[in-house]
């Protein structure tokens, strides 16, 4: 063959393709319960006002159902078609109005137009499955198995190979442990990317407490507040689901939720009606006060140069008065700070407590929305469900996640140089993370803690949002799809079977609290961060953002 002979084409695809998306992945409308057609996009609109439109899709979770009911009366949630039944419309370009000049919302178009160029045919053998990922994911995996059903037919009969991103993972493992049987007759293989196996502790236990800021904070401005992704969150399964397992075996210390607080929290206490209201649970409880040192005396100090005091934090105790004890030639400078210290299985009564007089605003009326206990149990029924999953032997399964980047773990409001004024502030305060390795939202062991037998486990330096779209990406997942059974786990990767462990060895980072979007002022003199540099540079991560514009 001469150099200048064309290469020769892809070998044609073995199974149909289905892309399924992960959390905000999907375009979602609204439109006349019971009526057909596309709707009004909602998610996501920045022409018509990003923030405003997106406050149609607020919900309320539905015990009879099962299901989170829009506010607005006689109006569903649909996921819009754009004219084609192929369904990747909906998670190609989320909003295809700016798509020509904003990068961002560019999802897994990208990675549909590569796979063009390696056989698939949009609508042929190449698909998507959107869905509302306000609920749970496995209410979402019956609509995906519907979608497999779909494909299997208009494709012959075939098995179907899965892509999952994100929580699109955690659907198909909702369709695995509650369907196995449907799950092994439709699925050939099934490709994991960045999936939140062991829950994703920072950016979620932030986004039920504080919402989430897509695009920092001209986000906020421009896009969606983060107080009205709040409004979503509380009353979403899935990002309930999304949380750690209480059980989930991280290589670090469970992860926590702290607070530094101006006025301590008040136990008790009668709710609406007279009730009373749940003690909070925490693991720890300690007030301390700062003191300042005068400073030591030093040989030849001019009376002139003024000698800065030496900041000390103590524990506060108090005196046979009652008065604060400042300790011997300490002088208070502060009030008290009081640092509480929550496991993950406290959150129930933290969200009891800072949702109680939750409210929204739909269509002039007030309507209350407090938290749930039935969302958290949910949510443990799931995780609990997830246990049981066990592949069938007729499914080939792969994993890839992100390694390298600091990830959020521990979550913390406030600090004890600059304290948050009292409960009800948190909710408007930025988080602060200690950082673990993963793809900055997921950490490594989560997205290796499947429990599943994986043919192959690869770690590739990337962000979350950005992985779907990195050449190196694709190139895996094109080995993989075109396996064969006597070498199953693809050309690029040498990984025989594995069970949840990743072939790479892969630091972790220590567990350190690095203040990344610290809304409070920082002291003099303290320096920013390396690790905020070195997150993700995603739009779509609302931990940590770099730039929407192409």
């Amino acid at each position: 063959m001469g150099s200048s002979d064309p290469p020769p084409p892809p070998p044609p695809p073995q199974n149909p393709l289905l892309l399924v998306p992960g959390v905000c992945g999907t375009q979602l409308a609204v439109r006349k319960s019971g009526s057909s057609g596309d709707g009004d996009r909602c998610w996501v609109n920045v022409r018509d006002g990003a923030d405003e439109v997106y406050r149609k899709l607020w919900g309320r979770y539905e015990h009879s159902s099962g299901r989170v009911q829009l506010l607005t009366p006689d109006m569903e949630v649909c996921v819009p078609e754009g004219g084609d039944d192929s369904g990747l419309f909906a998670v190609s370009v989320l909003d295809p109005d700016v798509g020509f000049a904003v990068k961002a919302v560019h999802y897994y178009e990208p990675l549909i137009t590569f796979l063009q160029t390696q056989g698939y045919t949009q609508g042929t053998n190449l698909f998507g499955a959107g869905y509302d990922f306000r609920q749970s994911t496995r209410v979402s995996a019956l609509t995906l198995l519907a979608r497999l059903q779909e494909v299997s037919q208009r494709c012959g009969g075939a098995r179907v190979d899965v892509v999952t991103h994100s929580m699109g993972g955690l659907v198909a493992r909702s369709l695995l442990a509650d369907r196995p049987k449907e799950f092994g007759a439709l699925v050939g293989r099934w490709i994991a990317i960045a999936c939140p196996f062991g829950g994703a502790p920072g950016y979620a236990t932030d986004g039920l407490i504080t919402g989430m800021q897509f695009g920092g904070y001209l986000g906020d401005t421009f896009f969606v507040k983060r107080s009205t992704f709040l409004q979503m969150a509380c009353q979403s399964p899935s990002v309930y689901e999304m949380l750690p397992p209480l059980d989930f075996r991280f290589t670090q210390p469970p992860p926590q939720l702290t607070l530094w607080l101006k006025t301590p929290i008040a136990e008790g206490g009668g709710g609406k009606g007279g009730e009373q209201e749940a003690p909070l649970r925490c693991t720890s409880h300690a007030a301390f006060t700062v003191h300042a040192q005068p400073p030591a005396a030093t040989r030849g100090s001019l009376a002139s140069v003024p000698q800065l005091p030496r900041l000390s934090l103590a524990p506060a105790t108090a005196s046979a008065s009652g008065e604060p004890c400042t300790g011997s030639g300490g002088r208070l400078v502060n009030c008290g700070a009081h640092q509480y210290v929550f496991h993950l299985n406290s959150l129930p009564s933290l969200l009891t407590k800072l949702l109680k007089d939750n409210t929204v605003s739909v269509e002039g009326a007030s309507i209350p929305l407090p938290f749930d206990p039935e969302l958290w149990k949910l949510s443990q029924a799931t995780h609990k469900c997830w246990q049981g999953a066990k592949l069938p032997s007729s499914c080939t399964f792969y994993n890839l996640h992100g390694s390298g980047l600091d990830t959020p773990y521990d979550v913390q409001y406030g600090s004890w140089w600059y304290t948050v004024q009292d409960l009800e502030a948190v909710p408007h305060t930025n988080a602060a993370f200690s950082y673990v390795d993963g793809d900055s939202t997921v950490p490594t062991d989560s997205a290796m803690g499947h429990g599943l037998d994986a043919t192959a486990t690869v770690a590739i330096k990337g962000a979350h949002r950005d992985l779907v779209g990195m050449e190196e990406v694709w190139m895996q997942l094109l080995a993989w799809l075109q396996a064969t059974p006597d070498n199953a786990a693809g050309s690029r990767t040498s990984s025989t079977k594995s069970s949840g462990k990743s072939e790479l060895a892969v630091p972790t980072l220590n567990r350190v609290v690095v203040h990344t979007q610290a809304s409070q002022p920082r002291p003099s003199g303290t320096p920013e961060s390396a690790a905020a540099g070195c997150a993700a540079d995603s739009f779509w991560n609302p931990l940590v953002w770099r730039g929407m514009l192409a």
